[in-house]
């Protein structure tokens, strides 16, 4: 007598995103090079727009994936 034990079925197929930007990397903070508290404050609102960018990417990414 044979006995088999193997998961019956098929695999389950990773779901394909609808958006394909969702799964980008952010793109990489810039380097500051600035020398007066202009060149800071502008470096520093730089630097939010991508963090704000890349949080709505991910936030976006975690709810595809969670279904909602």
């Amino acid at each position: 007598m044979t006995t088999l034990s193997a998961c019956s079925g098929t695999p389950p197929v990773p779901r394909a995103y609808q958006n394909a930007n969702l799964v980008a990397e952010c793109r990489a903070a810039p380097t500051f090079e600035g020398r007066t508290s202009d060149d800071l404050v502008s470096a520093y609102l730089r630097l939010s727009a991508l963090y704000a960018e890349c949080a709505a990417r991910h936030n976006a990414l975690a709810d595809s994936v969670a279904g909602g």
